[in-house]
């Protein structure tokens, strides 16, 4: 049990600040002589967000961005925030929510966070988004190698800035057949 101090607003509300507490559903029950509470069982649910993937995308937005967490309630006020940007998100389930990075004008990094509630809004220990400007291969060594591949492939881009270049730690390499996606390689 955690009592916490409620503010009277007027005869018919009140609120209070909930105080930590692990992931779950508690009881909520309100009192207005410290001593003698409801018996509401009104439910309040906490969450956690321990991680955001990815990490970055490119300034025109549209990337697919995953809240992976715990205690995710669905709600319609699910709302995700990249910088001072508000956007509807989606709840997938419990442990995940996802939302579509709007644009940026410039390449810079914004605190993300998510409101089950639409109000409140949390993150998480790596909560930052990356926007980097559109990159574009302007070499590759060698040009060719076995099917066996092992190939050690040189490529050289356009677009992708000294400042940033540290920062994109999950890069990979997409090889496609006549359009459809081949191997993925780290």
């Amino acid at each position: 049990e955690r009592r916490v101090p409620a503010v009277v607003l007027s005869s018919t509300s009140l609120y209070c600040v909930s105080p930590p507490n692990v992931v779950g559903t508690v009881a909520l029950e309100v009192s207005f002589n410290g001593i003698d509470y409801t018996s509401s069982s009104i439910e309040f649910s906490y969450y956690a967000i321990l991680a955001t993937l990815p990490s970055s995308g490119p300034l025109e937005g549209g990337t697919v961005v995953s809240f992976v967490g715990a205690g995710f309630v669905e709600s319609s006020t699910i709302r995700c925030r990249f910088g001072s940007y508000i956007l509807t998100a989606t709840y997938v389930s419990s442990n995940l929510i996802t939302c579509t990075a709007p644009g940026s004008d410039s390449t810079k990094t914004v605190i993300l966070g998510i409101s089950i509630n639409g109000q409140q809004f949390s993150t998480a220990p790596t909560t930052y988004f990356l926007y980097y400007e559109e990159v574009d291969i302007t070499s590759l060594t060698p040009t060719a190698g076995s099917v066996s591949g092992g190939s050690v492939l040189s490529i050289a881009t356009s677009g992708l800035s000294d400042s940033v270049q540290a920062k994109y730690l999950n890069a990979k390499c997409l090889f496609t057949v006549d359009g459809e996606s081949g191997v993925s390689v780290s």
